[in-house]
């Protein structure tokens, strides 16, 4: 059996950013708020919060 270097090069296990790691955060935030729809707004808020302040961080990694 012959091995595929190329095919081993594309599977080829790379680690994330902290820019792609946050946006998975902010998009399991997204998906969180809409599986919880009797979740009480305080805790929505605190959801929405959170993704603004992820999104900061993230936009000041990007331009830095």
């Amino acid at each position: 059996m012959t091995k595929n270097t190329e095919l081993d090069t594309v599977l080829e296990y790379r680690e994330p950013s902290a820019i792609e790691l946050i946006g998975f955060a902010k998009n399991d935030i997204v998906d969180s708020k809409n599986l919880t729809a009797d979740m009480p707004q305080e805790y929505k808020e605190k959801l929405s919060l959170a993704y603004s302040l992820l999104n900061d961080v993230q936009e000041y990694l990007y331009n830095h």
